[in-house]
């Protein structure tokens, strides 16, 4: 049996005439919110790590967390790793799931998970993850599910 609680009425509050500011105070310290860097990865592109002119690692979610790390004070970091879907028949449902990449010609193209991409993928982060670490972040995934059609 759902038994539910009694909501109060709500009371109309009566409103000064000439008010300078709200009718309450918030006694809010600096440190209390903080804004938190995200590292958007939008595709393939983003996570796959190449060797930079020195031959140490590098990709976009590496180069996103330095940037991160030289600009924001807090220590909290958002991963929002983006995969596609292509829909179903008549354009309804979802047929398969897939990731951005650009082609030779520099066109956005969806190509379809294999069992090698995903371990890339999960290198990749792992790496990205590891990283975020070693610069005192504390990493937050939040994931993106997005439309895969190019048009």
């Amino acid at each position: 049996v759902v038994k539910t609680a009694s909501v109060p009425e709500a009371v109309p509050m009566a409103v000064a005439a000439n008010v300078d500011g709200p009718p309450f105070t918030v006694d809010m310290d600096a440190r209390a919110a903080q804004l938190s860097p995200s590292v958007l990865l939008m595709g393939y592109f983003d996570w796959q790590i190449i060797p930079d002119a020195n031959g140490k690692p590098w990709s976009r979610c590496l180069d996103m967390i330095w940037r991160a790390r030289r600009l924001a004070r807090g220590n909290k970091l958002n991963f929002v790793p983006t995969h596609h879907w292509i829909p179903g028949e008549d354009g309804f449902g979802i047929d398969h799931y897939c990731y951005m990449y650009k082609d030779a010609s520099d066109s956005m193209l969806c190509g379809e998970w294999t069992q090698a991409k995903i371990d890339e993928f999960e290198k990749s982060m792992t790496y990205c993850f590891a990283e975020a670490y070693r610069n005192g972040f504390t990493p937050y995934v939040r994931p993106h599910l997005d439309d895969g059609y190019v048009r």
